[in-house]
């Protein structure tokens, strides 16, 4: 693994957060990985995230570590819209003998995650170059699947759930990272949730250090197969 200008900033970090909300059980070869990644976001010729510094770990990491709290059980999971690698590469990063699936649309971002995991040794970890309609859409094999599905920054809480729940198996969940309006959101999608097979479970709100604004975990369970129509082949940004 390398180890730039960047890397020897980061220690700074992994040093102040190592150990935050410890009940997540993240050991100190984990700790130092993290910093790693850090240190190749910050490096990387591509600009993957605008997101530098302190910000890029209470934004970025911790806030993708939160996933941990709602969701620690699962085996196989699929990061939806990886972009920078949160939450998927990080997760992957705490639990390497996981399964992780990291799917993102946009080219130079996927050979990102991929160096990343190569750097890393994260074995375990796949990139999709694919949009997840595609890949679990309706004539996919690949869809149902997967005990967990993660989306961070994939437009509305419906289109979360459209392009999570074809994903995962019945007993699996979603968890969209969400903003300040989540809870309203949940309300709103509710009846969309149940028409793809899933329920809203719960929301619960995630605390993260220095950082202003509400955070929030929308955890989606699969209750029923949801029906092939579901995704539909469309922009994601709708």
């Amino acid at each position: 693994m390398r180890a730039g200008k960047a890397a020897i900033g980061t220690q700074h970090w992994v040093k102040r957060y190592a150990g935050w909300q410890g009940d997540y059980a993240i050991d100190p070869e984990s700790w130092e990985k993290l910093g790693l990644f850090a240190s190749l976001l910050e490096e990387a010729r591509l600009n993957v995230t605008a997101l530098r510094g302190q910000a890029l770990w209470e934004k970025g990491i911790l806030d993708s570590l939160t996933v941990l709290t709602v969701a620690d059980q699962w085996e196989w999971a699929a990061d939806i819209g990886s972009g920078g690698g949160f939450p998927g590469m990080v997760l992957a990063i705490v639990r390497p003998r996981r399964r992780m699936d990291l799917i993102e649309a946009r080219v130079r971002r996927a050979d990102f995650l991929r160096q990343c995991a190569r750097e890393l040794q994260l074995t375990r970890v796949r990139v999709f170059n694919e949009r997840a309609e595609r890949l679990f859409g309706p004539d996919s094999s690949g869809r149902e699947q997967y005990d967990l599905a993660t989306v961070r920054a994939v437009g509305t809480l419906r289109l979360t759930a459209e392009l999570g729940l074809p994903a995962v198996r019945i007993g699996g969940q979603v968890v969209g990272l969400r903003g300040m309006q989540a809870r309203e959101e949940a309300a709103a999608a509710s009846g969309w949730v149940s028409l793809l097979g899933g329920r809203i479970a719960r929301v619960v709100p995630v605390t993260l250090p220095s950082l202003e604004g509400a955070r929030y975990l929308v955890v989606m369970e699969k209750m029923a197969t949801t029906e092939r129509k579901w995704p539909r082949i469309r922009h994601l940004g709708e």
